[in-house]
């Protein structure tokens, strides 16, 4: 329908990645993270070396990480911890600490032409620990 008053309250088609393939060199251009403007209720945790993890910003207790130098962050869920390393990640944890986040990913070069911009969000590590069930008796 070209004339839908309803077409932007309609469910835009999932993507399942925003990354680009650059056939030249079979690379993927490297984004560290992703942003939008409705806050969603999950965002995933896109790790090039483990499966990737969704968890919902509702089960983010809190978040703590290095203001200045922007080299280190730490994700504390209810289920999990999750350690992200790397460069400039300010912009990142604003976007966590907004809801806007959508996904973080680790950069890999098997999979990834590194970025250009100095500048830019690169994430060199991500680790996850899953807490263990505190209320089982061992």
């Amino acid at each position: 329908m070209e004339n839908d008053p309803l077409a932007k309250f309609r469910a835009k088609p999932i993507n399942s990645s925003t990354t680009k393939l650059d056939t030249s060199d079979g690379l993927l251009e490297y984004e560290a993270f992703g942003t939008a403007d409705r806050p969603p209720p999950h965002f995933q945790i896109r790790n090039t070396k483990s499966p990737t993890y969704s968890p919902s910003y509702h089960s983010l207790v809190y978040i703590a990480y290095n203001e200045l130098f922007g080299d280190d962050m730490v994700l504390n869920f209810s289920s999990m911890l999750v350690r992200v390393t790397g460069k400039n990640l300010q912009p990142i944890a604003d976007a966590i600490e907004r809801h806007k986040c959508t996904f973080i990913r680790d950069f890999n070069p098997d999979f990834f032409r590194p970025p250009t911009d100095a500048n830019a969000p690169f994430i060199e590590k991500i680790e996850l620990v899953v807490k263990e069930n505190l209320s089982q008796k061992q």
